[in-house]
């Protein structure tokens, strides 16, 4: 029923290495959960280890119909070796992208189709012939391929040298600590597949041409995946993104492990913080970022996510950045790893701080000097105004009103600036208050100007708080515009779902320049000046979640704000 032979005994020993690499990596997968990675070593090393025990169980049992089920089981073992090892190799280079359920199917078709095959081959004999001799004192069960079995054979093989190329090509672009671990898993992919070839082809001198040492290949396959994790932290250091994203980025984009190593840096960050040629990977953290205020380093060490900014100096220039902190999803528990990006917005804070430079003097002028000198000069223009009685009279009067209207922009100049620096909250109002107040006040101001309002008497809204500035300007526009010889202005309020508020008024309409300004958002060298009030109502509704259109003919001008 058993036999015995020494020769069995690395066979063994080399399913005890891939079983506890199994093991090691399905206890992993349970304690920090896991990616494609992590899984698809799983499934190679439990697959590399029904391959070598199927093996070593056929040398060692003597019953004929047990050995031909173990030669079977082997393909079920090298199928799920070499496709574990494609996927682990996909994960591993990030091209995660051929992880669609259709791409993955599509490969694992031929190794289906061969396992199928190998399970029925007593059927068919497609894949192998096969005869029981005794060898060396053994009773065995030896095989001549056929050639579904070399088509196999080539598929699974060219498998592998693909995935030996991939991680050759991405140990180029990776830092040294990933070079070692690819230089570990390279030679545990060819070490299974060169005895295999050899062994197929009885290209093996010295060994019997029955003993298949493509299992000892294997068990070096298991000890050199155990270097790669044990000695190079390969489950831990893993590369995370594809390169040229990574490195083409502007940002700089370091991702640290639970512990604040250093995993990974793209060539931004290496530019800002560390010196050409240095080992970053597994570098502490602290010491990569060494030039950013440790006072920084310590609030955020434990921090897990956080937007923010903050200055670092780096060579002698004052910088900032914009710092955020991402925690490292790799399962249901985390492994409390993180992502910093950092961004540079040196060049945004300095126009910020120039811009309120330019407010801050830009205020002090409209809100002092000019609003201060323009009253006095209308105060002194008007009382020479009532002195004078002959055709002076009149050129004053335009010097009153062009003072009346340059007080009238720095008013509203002052207003815009109040509009920008507020917290933008909105604020619940009767509209039909306001609507009511302000007509009160339009009705002093423009005697000669005819108002009538129909709607609710109460309509409730959230807007700015600034609203009335809009209603006021909607109105002062429809009443100040207004040259008919019989002025009127009606405003119309709904209680619909969505409030809507119309004014119309029978003048020639508002200027179409004005209109223009506030459709461009800018103005041009002939138009400073214009339009400022439609463009402090733009703001203002933009910030009220409203709408507001404006429609204008010779018949006059209709503006509809439309609430929520």
């Amino acid at each position: 029923m058993f036999q015995f032979s020494p020769f069995v005994v690395p066979y063994f020993g080399s399913g005890i290495v891939t079983a506890g690499v199994a093991a090691y990596t399905y206890r992993y997968h349970r304690k920090y959960g896991s990616d494609e990675t992590v899984l698809s070593l799983a499934v190679m090393m439990l697959s590399a280890t029904i391959w070598i025990l199927s093996r070593s169980f056929q040398y060692v049992v003597t019953d004929e119909t047990l050995k031909v089920l173990l030669a079977s089981i082997v393909w079920i073992g090298w199928g799920g070796g070499v496709m574990g090892l494609l996927f682990f190799t996909l994960a591993y280079t990030g091209r995660t992208d051929v992880f669609a359920r259709r791409t993955v199917g599509i490969l694992l078709v031929p190794v289906v189709i061969g396992i199928l095959l190998a399970l029925t081959n007593e059927l068919h004999t497609l894949l192998w012939t096969g005869e029981f001799v005794s060898r060396n004192g053994l009773y065995v069960y030896v095989t001549e391929p056929e050639p579904a079995h070399l088509l196999s054979l080539l598929y699974l093989d060219a498998v592998v040298v693909y995935s030996v190329v991939l991680l050759v090509k991405h140990s180029f672009d990776s830092a040294k600590l990933y070079r070692r671990q690819t230089i570990a898993i390279v030679l545990g992919a060819i070490t299974p597949m060169t005895l295999g070839a050899l062994f197929l082809f009885n290209l093996i001198p010295f060994v019997p041409d029955f003993l298949d040492l493509t299992p000892i290949g294997i068990g070096v396959t298991g000890l050199c995946f155990s270097y790669a994790i044990f000695r190079y932290r390969m489950l831990d250091l893993v590369p995370i993104a594809r390169r040229t994203a990574w490195d083409e980025v502007d940002d700089a984009i370091v991702t640290l492990d639970g512990d604040n190593r250093v995993l990974d840096a793209n060539v931004a960050a290496r530019n800002l913080f560390i010196d050409d040629g240095d080992d970053y990977v597994g570098m502490q953290g602290s010491a990569f970022f060494d030039s950013v205020p440790d006072e920084v380093l310590e609030r955020y060490e434990d921090t897990a996510e956080v937007e923010t900014q903050i200055a670092v100096q780096l060579d002698g220039e004052e910088r900032y950045f914009s710092l955020s902190l991402s925690p490292i999803d790799r399962g249901s528990n985390t492994r409390g790893g993180r992502v910093v990006v950092l961004r540079d917005i040196t060049g945004i804070k300095r126009r910020e701080e120039e811009l309120d430079l330019l407010r801050q003097v830009q205020s002090r002028v409209l809100r002092h000097n000019i609003r201060n000198e323009l009253t006095s000069i209308r105060g002194h223009t008007n009382h020479v105004a009532e002195a004078v009685e002959d055709g002076h009279a009149e050129r004053l009067q335009t010097v009153l009103e062009a003072s009346d209207d340059l007080l009238s922009i720095s008013r509203k100049a002052r207003l815009v600036e109040d509009v920008v620096d507020g917290d933008g909250k909105p604020a619940e109002y009767d509209l039909r208050d306001v609507v009511d107040e302000t007509i009160e006040s339009m009705e002093n101001r423009y005697p000669n100007v005819s108002f009538d309002v129909n709607g609710p008497n109460s309509r409730p809204v959230e807007a700015d708080t600034r609203l009335e500035v809009v209603i006021e300007n909607l109105l002062e526009n429809a009443a100040e515009h207004n040259d008919a010889t019989s002025p009127c202005v009606s405003v119309r309020l709904t209680n619909d779902e969505t409030p809507t508020l119309t004014i119309t008024d029978n003048g020639s309409g508002i200027p179409e320049y004005e209109l223009t300004v506030l459709e461009d958002e800018r103005e041009t060298s002939l138009e400073h000046g214009s339009g400022i009030g439609l463009w402090l109502v733009k703001w203002i509704v933009d910030r009220s979640s409203a709408t507001l259109e404006f429609q204008t003919n010779s018949d006059g001008t209709e503006a509809t704000l439309r609430f929520g």
